[in-house]
C-alpha cells in the first residue's frame, strides 16, 4: 500500500473519477484515480480498470498498480508516465509551425491508440482528457473504466457504463451513443479520436450548438458536421478529409484501424515538412490494396464466392467462428464450389484445410467424414519441427482431454501424436450418456483446436445428408460454442434433405448467422461461358447451342459437361483442327435423343466402357465412393492388378481417379449411375458375394463397417442359420465399435440389424446380448418407450450376475429420466435383493440408526484411518451394486430421505468389508447430510469429505471427480472450512464436468457457485455475472429446476442492487403450500426472507421464515438452510414481543447458531454474535447488546463476510440512535454504508440514506440506471409532460416527432395516420442546419413522400419494422421512393389504440445503415402511443429499459470473450520461468527464515549467545548469496547464456549445501549424516547449481518423512568414487519411496506428487546434471525409503573411496 499521506496532490482532471497526480521528494510520483468521495458507479469503473491491468502496457497508458482503500470507498493507485493533460481549450494558433505541432500531436495521440488497440483493449470514453501528452509529444492512455479487451474476459467485470460524463457524449461514437445495429470495435475509439482532432484543428467541437446529452447523441447519429477546412482555411484539405473519414457514421466507412491512420498521419507530416503542402493521396491504403487482392471470379458463381471469400476474410481478421451453408441439387456444382473458394482463398492466405465428404454407404460408421477431415490434420502436425509439434501436441491432448482413448480408436494419427498416454486407459464414465457427451466435445474441441488466429482453420463437408447422427451432433456443439477462427463450410443436397432433417432444424440450423447459399442452375450468360470454354470458341455465336443444351440439362453444370461429351462421343460435336475449336451440328444436337435426367445419361456413358470395367465399377459402387485396391481385389475375387487393369478404361474416360492407393469415383452421380446399373434382383447377391468374400479375407483388417454394410444389404438372400449368425455378430461386432465411440444412433441400427438376423425375442447368449444393448442403444438416443418395452422384456431372463446388474442400472437410468422415481427405485432395489442385500423400500428412522451405528462400531474399531487404507474392489459385480447405489440417491431424493440416509450408510458399510469403488467416493461426500445435518457430528463430515479427494485425486477412482468437488465444496465447505474456498472446488467441478460431457450435472456447479458467494459475502457484481452466465447456460438445456433457483437468486441480488425486481425477468414461481417441495423451495423462502428482513418487511419475512422452515428438511446440508436460523432470529428480534411458539423457534434458531459457530467459527460465530447483540438489545441487556454488535461486526470483517458487517453495523446504529447516543450512531452508520457500498448493494446504501437523513448524507451522484438510458427515459417524459400540458395536436405531434426523431437518431421521419380507411400525412420532420425542423403542412401520401409499401406493411402487420439498409432490402428494394431517394436505415412502428390502428411512425436515417435497432423501436412504440397509453407508461419503459441493459450486457461478455485462446498461450511461455524461480528461491529463503528464527532465539537468551547468533547470520548471508546465485542463473539462462564452469571441490560444496539445509532440517526434527565427504573430490562444474541439486534432493527427502516418528527420520548425504569411475552422490531417506506407475514421470517438467507441489525441482536437478556430463536416478532402498543419486565426471586421479 503506498502512503499518500506525506505526498502533495497535483489536480490532473476533476472529471468521474477524479485523477490527481502524488508526488514527493524522493519518490517516484503515482497518478490516483477516485480521490474525494467516488460513488458506486466511479468506484466500478476503478474496478474495471484494475481488472484491465494485465492487458495495459506502460508504453502507452498510465498502468494501475494496486487498489486501496480510502475512506469508504477505494483508491486506484496507476503508474505516472509523465506528461500533462491535453489540452484543447487554449487559442488556436496559425500558420507552419502550428500546424507541424498539430500534426506532431495528432501522429502521438494516434500511436498510443494505436498501441492499444494492437494489444487488444477498447477504450470506448476517449476523450481529451484521456491523453497525458509528454514534453517530447509522446501520449498516454488513461481512464479505461468502460474498456474492454479482447484478450482477457470481462464478462465478470464491474459494469461501469452507467454513467458516462457529460464529457464523453461530445466525443461518442454513433454506435455508442445511438446504440446502433452494429458491434462497438476499435473503431469507435477512432470516431472519437476524429472528434479531438477535429477540435485540434478549429478550435470548436464538431457538433458545438448541441447543448445537451440528448442532442449530442442524436447529432452524432444524423448530422455531417462542416469540413475543418471550411472552418479554418488553413487546415490542409487532405488533413481534413482524414477527420471526416474518421467522423464516418458507419463503422465500416472508417479507417480500417488506427495502424492505417498513423501511416497516412505521418506520411502528411512527411510532406507537409518537406513540401509545405500536403497533396492529395488515397486515404486508408491499407483497405484498397486488401480489395485489390481478391481473386477473379469464376463464371455463373461470382456472387456465391465472393460471400465465401468475404466469410473467410472475417474469420481471418476477427479470429471468431463463421458458418455457411450450401445447398443444391446433385451436380449443381456444390463441391466446384468448394474447390474454388479454397483455390481462391489459398491465393492470398495460408490456412489449414480439412476436408471431407460422407459417403451413402458408410452411414452406419461412426464419425467417418470427420475422420476423413481429421487425419490429414493430426499428419501434418507430425510433419512439424519439433518445437511446433510440442506445441500442436500440448494443444492437441488438451483438446481431446478425457476422451483422448475413445478417440484414438477412431483416429489412428492421433495416438501418433499423442504417444501412450496414461489417459487413454481410463475406464469410461458410469452413465453412457455422459461418455457420448465427453466424446461428442471432445471430437468438436480437437476440430476446433486447429483454428488459430495466426492461421485460421476451413473445415469442409460435403454430402452432409449421408452424415451419421453422430457426426451432425459433434457439428451442433462445434458451432454452437466456436470462438476460434473456424470457418466452417457444409454443403449438402436440398433436395434429398427433408424439413425435418437436424441439417434444416434444431441446433444446426439454429445460427442466424450464418451464410446459406442455395445453389440453382446456372444463368444463361454462365451456360454460354461454360459452353464457350469447352468448345474455345466466342460466347456470342453460342447462343442457339446454349439455348439447347440448357433446355436438355435445365443448366446443370454437370450434366452440361457430360451431355458435351456424349455429344462429341456421337458426332453431333466435332474438333476443328485447323480453327483449334469444336464445331456442331446444330440439327443433330437438337435431334439427339438425350436423356431424361443425368443418371440416364451416365448410365449410357457407362455402357459404352467394356464388359470388366462396368463389373468392376459395379463392385466399387457396391463398396461406396472410394476403396482401397486391396479392398477392391478383395471384392471382387480377382488380384490387385487385374482389377486395376479391368478399371483402366474407366480411369481414362474420366469416370474414375485415383488417389494414392484408393480408387475415386469422380462424383457421386457417377457411382449412383454404376449401382443403378446393377439389375435389382442381382443386388442383394453381389452384396452377398463381396460380404462372403470380405469375412473369408477378415484377417486382412477389412474395415468392420464395410463389411456390417455388406452383409445387411444382403439379408434378404441369406438363409443358412449358421450365415445369419455370423452376420449377426459381425453386426454386433461393429456396433459396439460405434457405441465404444458414443455413435449411439449408428449402434442402434446395427444392432437392430443384428437382431433382423436373429430374430427379435431370441434368447441365446447372442440374442440376450443384442436384445439389452439394441434398448440400451434406444434409451441413448431418446426412444424411451420402445427401450423402456424391450428392457423390461428381459427382466425375466436377466440373473442375479454382472448382465442382471448392468441391466437393473440401465432400467433405473431410463426410469429416472423419465420422472418415474418409483419404478427406478423398484428396478434397483429389486437386483439389491437378489444380490442378497435388503433395502426396504420405505425404511423407518429405527432402520437408519441401527445402519448408522453399524458404521459407527466400525469406526470406533478402525477409525477413518481404515476407510482410507482399504483395497480397490476388483470384482465387477460388486462394483456394479455400488454403482447401483450411487444411481439409486437422486430418484429417492424425490421420494424418501430415510431411503437416501439408509443407502448411503448401506453403501459405507459394504465398503468397510469389500473394499472401495468410483462410488463409494461420491457417497463419502453426501455423508454431511447424515453425520452433521441427522445426527449432529459435524466433526465427523469433514474427514469423509477429505477421504473423498484422496480417492478421486489420488486412488485414481475418478469417474465420479466432478461430483465429489461439487459436493465437498456445496456440503462440506460452509460448515467447516472458511466459505471462500468452496468457489474453488464447484469451480473445478463445472470444469471437470464439461470436460467429461457431463453437461446435465454442470448445469448445477454455477447455480451451487452462487449459493457458496452469496453465503461468504463476496462482491453482488461478481454474484450478478455468475448468474447470468449460469441463467443463459440452463436456459439453453430448459433446466427449469435450476432456473427457478437461479430467479430466486437473483430476486435478491437485484432487490440489493437495482431496489426493485427486473421487470425484464420472470419472477421466481411461488412454491405452492401442501405441494411435495423441492430442493428449489428453501432457496425461495430463505432469500425471500433474506430479502424482506434487510429492507423492513418484517411481516413477510416471519411468513417466509415459516414456509422455509416446513421445507428445510429436503436440503439440510446446502448453505441456505445455515441461513435460514440467522435471518429467521434477526426476524423473530424484530418484533416488539413473540408468542411462546415464535419463543421457542427462536430458541432453536440461536441453538443451532451456537452449534455450527462451535464446528466452524470462521463462518458463524459473526452471525451467532450478531443473533445475541439483537437478543440483548431486545431483553434490555445495553452493554452485552454493544459487545456482541462490535464482536460480530469484527469478526465478519476479518473474515470478509461483508453482508454480515454490513448489517451487523447497521443494527449497531439503529441500536445507539434509538438510546440517543448520535456519535456511535453516526459512526455506525457510515460504517454500515461503507459496507454495503463495498459489497454492491447499492439499495442498501440509498435505503440507508433515506431513513438516515440526519445521519448519513446524500450522494446524489449516484445514478440508478444508465446514463443512456435515461435519454430514453426523459423522451418518454417529455411526451407524458406534453400530453399533460397541451391540448394542441399540432404541438402534441411537434413534440412527438421532435423526440422520436431525436432518440432513435434519424434525420427524416412524418406521423401518417389513419382516418376512415384513408391515409394522410399530418406532419414531416428533418434535419437542417443540425437543428430538427417540424413541418405542418399536410403531405401526400404517396412515393414523393414517403415509401409506401413499408408503411403498409406495417400497417396490416401491426408490427414495427426495422431495416438496417432498405437499399438491400428484397422487398423494399423496388420501391419508387427507395429507388428515388436511397434511404440507408429505416424504422417503422405503427400506433396502436388498444386493438385498433390509428397511424403509423415513419423514420429513416441517409447517412449510415444499421443505425437503428429492435430496442430503439420497442421504445418508439412507447413513444408514438404515448396518448392512447399514457397509464402504462412506466412498466412499458422498464421492460425496454431492462432488455437494453441485458442486451448491451450479452454484447460486452461476447466482445470481452474473444482472444482469451491468445492470452493463455502468452501467459503459458511465462510459466516456466516464473515457477523455476518461485521453487528454487523458495529453498534459501526458507533457510533464511529459520536460520533468522534461530538467531533470535540466541539472542534472547539471558546473556545473549553471540556466538549461535553470528552463526546463523553466517548461515543468512550464505542463502541470500545462494538466493542471488540463483536467480543470476536463472536470468542466464533465460538470455541463453552457459553456466559458469570451473574446477571445484565437489565435497567442499555438498559440505556447505548441508550447511544451507541444517536449520530447516532441525525445525523437522531430522538427522543429516554426511559419509563420504571428508576427502576432496575434483570435479568441472558450476558450483551453484551443484549446491542447488544436492539442496533439492535434501529437502525432498526431509519432507518425505514428515509422517515418520522423530526417532525414525534420518537422511544420508553419501559421496563415493570408484577407481577410473565418475563421482556418486547419493541422499538417501526412510520415507514412503517411490510409486512403480509413476518413477518414469518423476523427471518430468510440471509433474509433482506433493500436494502444493509445482513439478519444477527434480526437472531442473535432472537438467543441470545432464549439462554437466552426469546422471540423475531415482529408486527405492532395499527396505524402504528412496535413493535418489547422481553421476559426475571426475578430474583428479586420487585414491578412491567407497562408503560401507
Amino acid at each position: 500500500m503506498i502512503d499518500l499521506s506525506n505526498r502533495s496532490l497535483i489536480e490532473l482532471g476533476a472529471g468521474a473519477p477524479r485523477l490527481q497526480r502524488a508526488v514527493a521528494s524522493g519518490t517516484a510520483p503515482v497518478l490516483v484515480a477516485g480521490r474525494v468521495n467516488a460513488t458506486p458507479a466511479e468506484l466500478a469503473a476503478l474496478q474495471r480498470e484494475y481488472a484491465l491491468r494485465d492487458a495495459l502496457h506502460e508504453a502507452w497508458c498510465a498502468v494501475p498498480l494496486s487498489m486501496q482503500p480510502h475512506g469508504n470507498g477505494m483508491l486506484l493507485i496507476l503508474a505516472d508516465p509523465g506528461g500533462e493533460p491535453l489540452r484543447i481549450d487554449m487559442p488556436r494558433a496559425a500558420g507552419l509551425t502550428a500546424l507541424k505541432a498539430c500534426l506532431a500531436r495528432a501522429v502521438g495521440l494516434a500511436a498510443a491508440v494505436g498501441a492499444m488497440h494492437a494489444a487488444g483493449v477498447v477504450h470506448r470514453a476517449l476523450t481529451p482528457g484521456s491523453f497525458l501528452v509528454d514534453e517530447a509529444g509522446r501520449a498516454y492512455l488513461t481512464g479505461f473504466g468502460f474498456g474492454s479487451c479482447t484478450c482477457k474476459d470481462t464478462a465478470g467485470l464491474p459494469a461501469a457504463d452507467f454513467e458516462w460524463s457529460e464529457a464523453s457524449f461530445i466525443y461518442m461514437a454513433p454506435e455508442l451513443g445511438a446504440r446502433m445495429n452494429v458491434r462497438v470495435d476499435e473503431r469507435a475509439d477512432l470516431y472519437s479520436l476524429g472528434c479531438i482532432f477535429y477540435e485540434l484543428l478549429t478550435g470548436v467541437m464538431p457538433f458545438e450548438g448541441s447543448t445537451d446529452a440528448a442532442a449530442r447523441v442524436h447529432a452524432h447519429a444524423t448530422h455531417r458536421p462542416r469540413a475543418p477546412v471550411e472552418l479554418a482555411a488553413d487546415v490542409p484539405l487532405q488533413l481534413s478529409h482524414i477527420v471526416m473519414k474518421l467522423l464516418e457514421k458507419a463503422p465500416g466507412q472508417r479507417y480500417t484501424d488506427a495502424a492505417s491512420l498513423l501511416a497516412d498521419l505521418r506520411r502528411c507530416a512527411d510532406l507537409y515538412e518537406r513540401l509545405g503542402h500536403i497533396p492529395p493521396f488515397a486515404l486508408d491504403t491499407q483497405a484498397a490494396l486488401q480489395s485489390l487482392r481478391r481473386a477473379d471470379r469464376v463464371f455463373g458463381r461470382d456472387e456465391e464466392l465472393g460471400a465465401l471469400l468475404a466469410l473467410y476474410d472475417s474469420v481471418d481478421q476477427s479470429g471468431s467462428a463463421h458458418v455457411a451453408w450450401i445447398a443444391g441439387h446433385s451436380g449443381i456444382g456444390k463441391s466446384t464450389l468448394l474447390q474454388e473458394a479454397i483455390a481462391r482463398i489459398r491465393r492470398t492466405h495460408t490456412p489449414l484445410i480439412a476436408a471431407g465428404k460422407s459417403e451413402e454407404g458408410r452411414r452406419a460408421a461412426p464419425y467417418a467424414i470427420l475422420v476423413q477431415a481429421l487425419e490429414p490434420l493430426l499428419q501434418y502436425v507430425l510433419g512439424c519441427p519439433d518445437n511446433e509439434f510440442a506445441q500442436w501436441r500440448n494443444r492437441i491432448r488438451e483438446a481431446a482431454g478425457p476422451a483422448a482413448r475413445t478417440l484414438a480408436g477412431l483416429l489412428p494419427t492421433l495416438t501418433a501424436v499423442l504417444g501412450s498416454q496414461p489417459g487413454m486407459s481410463e475406464a469410461p464414465d458410469p452413465q453412457p450418456s455422459h461418455e457420448r457427451e465427453r466424446v461428442l466435445q471432445g471430437m468438436a474441441r480437437l476440430i476446433a483446436c486447429f483454428a488459430t488466429a495466426a492461421r485460421p482453420l476451413v473445415l469442409l463437408l460435403d454430402d452432409l445428408q449421408w452424415a451419421d447422427v453422430g457426426t451432425l451432433h459433434v457439428l451442433e456443439r462445434l458451432l454452437k460454442h466456436a470462438e476460434s477462427a473456424l470457418l466452417f463450410v457444409g454443403a449438402f443436397r436440398g433436395n434429398e434433405v427433408g424439413a425435418d432433417h437436424p441439417l434444416r432444424t434444431g441446433l444446426l440450423a439454429a445460427r442466424h448467422d450464418a451464410l446459406t447459399i442455395e445453389l440453382g442452375p446456372l444463368h444463361e450468360d454462365a451456360l454460354r461461358e461454360l459452353i464457350a470454354r469447352a468448345l474455345h470458341r466466342d460466347v456470342h455465336a453460342l447462343a442457339p447451342l446454349a439455348e439447347e443444351i440448357g433446355r436438355k440439362t435445365g443448366r446443370n453444370p454437370f450434366f452440361v459437361r457430360h451431355l458435351l461429351r456424349v455429344l462429341a462421343d456421337d458426332g453431333a460435336l466435332e474438333y476443328d483442327l485447323d480453327a483449334g475449336a469444336w464445331g456442331w451440328h446444330l440439327d443433330r444436337v437438337m435431334s439427339h435423343r438425350g436423356a431424361d435426367n443425368v443418371v440416364d445419361l451416365l448410365t449410357h456413358e457407362l455402357e459404352q466402357l467394356p464388359l470388366p470395367a462396368q463389373i468392376m465399377l459395379r463392385v466399387l459402387a457396391c463398396l461406396g465412393d472410394r476403396a482401397s485396391g486391396d479392398a477392391l481385389a478383395v471384392a471382387s475375387a480377382l488380384p490387385e492388378g487385374e482389377a486395376a487393369l479391368a478399371l483402366q478404361a474407366a480411369l481414362e474416360a474420366g469416370s474414375l481417379y485415383r488417389d494414392g492407393a484408393d480408387w475415386l469415383f469422380l462424383h457421386d452421380g457417377i457411382r449412383e449411375a454404376a449401382y443403378a446399373s446393377i439389375p435389382l434382383e442381382a443386388r442383394a447377391p453381389l452384396h452377398l458375394q463381396i460380404a462372403r468374400r470380405m469375412l473369408a479375407q477378415r484377417a486382412a483388417r477389412t474395415d468392420v463397417f464395410a463389411m456390417a454394410a455388406q452383409v445387411n444389404l444382403a439379408r434378404s438372400v441369406v438363409a443358412d442359420r449358421d450365415e445369419r449368425i455370423a452376420f449377426a455378430r459381425l453386426n454386433l461386432d461393429a456396433g459396439c465399435e460405434a457405441k465404444a465411440a458414443t455413435a449411439h444412433h449408428s449402434a442402434l441400427g446395427l444392432f437392430r440389424a443384428a437382431l433382423d438376423f436373429l430374430g427379435h425375442d431370441d434368447t441365446s447368449e447372442d440374442g440376450l446380448k443384442a436384445r439389452m444393448l439394441c434398448g440400451e442403444a434406444e434409451f441413448m438416443t431418446g426412444a424411451l418407450e420402445p427401450a423402456e418395452a424391450r428392457l423390461s422384456a428381459l427382466e425375466t431372463v436377466a440373473g442375479e450376475g454382472i448382465f442382471g446388474a448392468d441391466l437393473a442400472r440401465l432400467r433405473a437410468a431410463l426410469y429416472t429420466t423419465l420422472g418415474r422415481y418409483d419404478l427406478a427405485l423398484e428396478v434397483g432395489i429389486a437386483f439389491l435383493r437378489k444380490a442378497g442385500i435388503d433395502v426396504p423400500r420405505h425404511p423407518q428412522a429405527a432402520d437408519v440408526d441401527r445402519e448408522y451405528a453399524r458404521l459407527r462400531s466400525w469406526l470406533d474399531e478402525h477409525g477413518i484411518d481404515g476407510l482410507r487404507g482399504l483395497p480397490i474392489v476388483a470384482d465387477p459385480l460388486r462394483r456394479a451394486i455400488t454403482d447401483i447405489f450411487a444411481d439409486l440417491i437422486p430418484p429417492a431424493l424425490y421420494t424418501d430421505q430415510d431411503l437416501v440416509d439408509l443407502m448411503l450408510l448401506r453403501a459405507v458399510n459394504l465398503a468397510s468389508e469389500h473394499g472401495q469403488s468410483d462410488a463409494t467416493a461420491n457417497v463419502y461426500t453426501c455423508l454431511h447430510q447424515i453425520f452433521a445435518a441427522r445426527y449432529g457430528d459435524h466433526a465427523a463430515a469433514l474427514p469423509f469429505g477429505e477421504l473423498a479427494l484422496h480417492l478421486v485425486d489420488e486412488r485414481g477412482l475418478a469417474r465420479y471427480r466432478a461430483r465429489v468437488y461439487m459436493v465437498f465444496g456445496t456440503w462440506i465447505v460452509p460448515w467447516a472450512l472458511p466459505a471462500r474456498t468452496g468457489r474453488d472446488y464447484i469451480r473445478r467441478a463445472f470444469d471437470v464436468a464439461v470436460a467429461s460431457g457431463d453437461h446435465t450435472f454442470a448445469m448445477y456447479c454455477p447455480s451451487n457457485q452462487v449459493t457458496g458467494m452469496l453465503f461468504a459475502g463476496e462482491f453482488l457484481g461478481d454474484v450478478r455475472a455468475t448468474i447470468t452466465r449460469g441463467l443463459a447456460l440452463v436456459r439453453d438445456a430448459n433446466f427449469r429446476l435450476v432456473i427457478k433457483s437461479f430467479l430466486a437468486k437473483w430476486a435478491l441480488v437485484t432487490a440489493l442492487q437495482d431496489g426493485e425486481p427486473d421487470a425484464g425477468e420472470e419472477p421466481p414461481p411461488e412454491p405452492v403450500e401442501g405441494t411435495p417441495v423441492t430442493l428449489v423451495d428453501l432457496a425461495y423462502w430463505v432469500y425471500r426472507l433474506q430479502r424482506a428482513f434487510l429492507f423492513g418487511d418484517i411481516a413477510d419475512a416471519l411468513e417466509s421464515r415459516r414456509r422455509a422452515q416446513a421445507c428445510s428438511h429436503v436440503a439440510r446440508s446446502f448453505a441456505e438452510s445455515a441461513e435460514l436460523p440467522y435471518y429467521g432470529a434477526l426476524a423473530l428480534l424484530a418484533l416488539p414481543a413473540r408468542d411462546a411458539e415464535q419463543e421457542a423457534a427462536l430458541q432453536r434458531h440461536m441453538e443451532r447458531l451456537d452449534t455450527w459457530a462451535r464446528a466452524c467459527p470462521i463462518n458463524f460465530v459473526g452471525r451467532r454474535e450478531l443473533v445475541r447483540a439483537e437478543y440483548a438489545r431486545a431483553h434490555g441487556v445495553a452493554h452485552e447488546a454493544g459487545e456482541a454488535y462490535a464482536k460480530a461486526l469484527s469478526h465478519a470483517r476479518r473474515n470478509g463476510f461483508t453482508q454480515v458487517e454490513a448489517l451487523a453495523a447497521e443494527l449497531a446504529a439503529r441500536f445507539h440512535a434509538a438510546r440517543g447516543e448520535e456519535v456511535p450512531a453516526q459512526a455506525y452508520l457510515n460504517h454500515a454504508r461503507g459496507a454495503w457500498q463495498r459489497w454492491g448493494a447499492t439499495a442498501k446504501v440509498r435505503q440507508l440514506q433515506a431513513d438516515y437523513p440526519d445521519y448519513v448524507d446524500a450522494d446524489g451522484s449516484a445514478p440508478a440506471a444508465s446514463r443512456l438510458q435515461e435519454l430514453d427515459v426523459q423522451a418518454v417524459l417529455r411526451i407524458s409532460n406534453a400530453l399533460a400540458s397541451n391540448i394542441v395536436p399540432a404541438r402534441l405531434v411537434e413534440t412527438l416527432l421532435r423526440t422520436a426523431l431525436e432518440s432513435a437518431g434519424a434525420d427524416q421521419g412524418a406521423l401518417v395516420l389513419l382516418h376512415r380507411g384513408v391515409w394522410r400525412v399530418p406532419a414531416c420532420a428533418h434535419v437542417l442546419g443540425g437543428a430538427i425542423v417540424v413541418s405542418h403542412e399536410t403531405a401526400e401520401f404517396s412515393s414523393d413522400t414517403l415509401p409506401v409499401s413499408i408503411v403498409h406493411a406495417v400497417a396490416r402487420t401491426q408490427e414495427k419494422l426495422v431495416l438496417d439498409d432498405v437499399c438491400d432490402s428484397p422487398a423494399y428494394a423496388q420501391d419508387d421512393y427507395v429507388r428515388r431517394q436511397r434511404p440507408r436505415s429505416v424504422l417503422c412502428v405503427p400506433l396502436m389504440r388498444y386493438a385498433m390502428l390509428v397511424g403509423v411512425l415513419y423514420l429513416e436515417n441517409n447517412l449510415a445503415a444499421n443505425v437503428f435497432t429492435s430496442a430503439k423501436a420497442a421504445l418508439l412504440e412507447v413513444v408514438a402511443s404515448q396518448a392512447a397509453f399514457a397509464l402504462e407508461n412506466a412498466r412499458l419503459y422498464e421492460e425496454l429499459s431492462e432488455q437494453n441493459r441485458q442486451r448491451a450486457q450479452a454484447e460486452d461478455e461476447l466482445r470481452n470473450a474473444l482472444g482469451e485462446l491468445e492470452r493463455a498461450s502468452r501467459l503459458k511461455a511465462m510459466g516456466e520461468l516464473v515457477a523455476s524461480i518461485v521453487h528454487e528461491v523458495g529453498q534459501p529463503l526458507a533457510a533464511v527464515g529459520t536460520s533468522a528464527s534461530a538467531a533470535l532465539r540466541w539472542l534472547d537468551r539471558n546473556p545473549p549467545d553471540i556466538g549461535e547468533t553470528r552463526e546463523m547470520l553466517t548461515h543468512i548471508s550464505m542463502s541470500a548469496t545462494r538466493a542471488r546465485a540463483i536467480i543470476q542463473a536463472l536470468r542466464a539462462k533465460a538470455r541463453r547464456a552457459e553456466p559458469q564452469f570451473a574446477t571445484l571441490d565437489l565435497n567442499d560444496a555438498l559440505r556447505e549445501a548441508a550447511a544451507l539445509v541444517a536449520g530447516q532440517l532441525d525445525a523437522l526434527k531430522i538427522r543429516l549424516e554426511l559419509r563420504g565427504l571428508d576427502y576432496p573430490v575434483q570435479v568441472h562444474g558450476d558450483r551453484i547449481q551443484l549446491q542447488q541439486v544436492a539442496i533439492n534432493l535434501l529437502t525432498n527427502g526431509a519432507e518425505s518423512m514428515a509422517a515418520l516418528a522423530q526417532s525414525e527420520r534420518k537422511l544420508k548425504l553419501i559421496c563415493t568414487q570408484e577407481e577410473g569411475g565418475p563421482v556418486c552422490v547419493s541422499v538417501e531417506d526412510l520415507g514412503s519411496g517411490i510409486d512403480p506407475q509413476i518413477a518414469e514421470r518423476l523427471l518430468e517438467p510440471l509433474f509433482t506428487t506433493k500436494e502444493n507441489g509445482m513439478g519444477m525441482g527434480l526437472a531442473i536437478c535432472n537438467s543441470i546434471v545432464e549439462a554437466h556430463g552426469g546422471t540423475l536416478m531415482l529408486a527405492p532402498r532395499e527396505t524402504r525409503g528412496t535413493r535418489a543419486m547422481f553421476t559426475l565426471p571426475c578430474l583428479a586421479n586420487r585414491a578412491p573411496h567407497t562408503i560401507v
